[in-house]
Parts: structure tokens; C-alpha cells; sequence
């Protein structure tokens, strides 16, 4: 075959990024039973935060996070602090850190339409 003859393979017509791999993944790290588990990969990093948002890690030790695979970094993961309470004891609390600042635009745009949403469903209710 020559340099400029048309090739017969059906993928050279296929546009490139059809079988690329997504550029988000959203993992969940399982410190009870040591494996990595992915809730979701997508291109959206909209869908990215969502997923992110949604879920709880499953036991203490576990890791959330999220991976560009276009930076090759996690840019968004989740960190427990403990905080004091009134009776004198602590609880441990979700931290959500972004360090992708899109991202936590992103995030923060998506909790304030769920605290609207929540106040519209409170406020007709009663």
C-alpha cells in the first residue's frame, strides 16, 4: 500500500477521542479491604463533583477522590477532621477539598442549588 491510498480500515474514518479513555474518574479507596473502587468516570467535570458529592465513604481509613487523567493528579478528595461538640466529646467530620479551582466552583454551584431546592421543598411543605 502507498503513502497516499485510501485505507480500507473502517477506523481511520472514526473520530480519534471516540476510544479515549474519559478524562475524570471518580474513585473510592476501601481501606477494609484495601482495593480501589470507581463510582464513576466521565469528561464532565460536572459529573465528576456530583459523583463526588454523592458519595460516602464506606469505614474509616476509606478515600474518596477525584482523578484527572489530562493534569495525571487527584484534584479533588476528601479529608476527616475532628470536631469539638458541646457535650465535650469530638465527631469526625467530611472535608471536601478541591484543588482544582474549576472544580470547586463547580461544587459549590451544585450544593447551592441543593440548599435552594431543599428550602423550596421545606417552604412549601409547611
Amino acid at each position: 500500500m502507498t503513502m497516499n491510498a485510501p485505507s480500507n480500515d473502517p477506523s481511520a474514518f472514526l473520530p480519534r477521542d471516540r476510544f479515549a479513555l474519559p478524562r475524570y474518574r471518580v474513585s473510592l479507596y476501601s481501606a477494609a479491604s484495601d482495593a480501589v473502587r470507581r463510582i464513576a468516570h466521565t469528561n464532565s467535570p460536572t459529573e465528576a463533583v456530583r459523583e463526588f458529592l454523592r458519595v460516602a465513604p464506606l469505614a474509616e481509613g476509606s478515600d474518596l477522590y477525584i482523578w484527572d487523567r489530562e493534569k495525571k493528579q487527584i484534584v479533588a478528595q476528601i479529608e476527616w477532621i475532628d470536631e469539638p461538640t458541646s457535650f465535650g466529646t469530638t465527631i469526625r467530620v467530611r472535608t471536601n477539598h478541591f484543588y482544582d479551582p474549576s472544580l470547586a466552583i463547580v461544587a459549590r454551584h451544585l450544593c447551592e442549588r441543593a440548599e435552594i431546592r431543599h428550602a423550596i421543598v421545606n417552604g412549601v411543605a409547611h
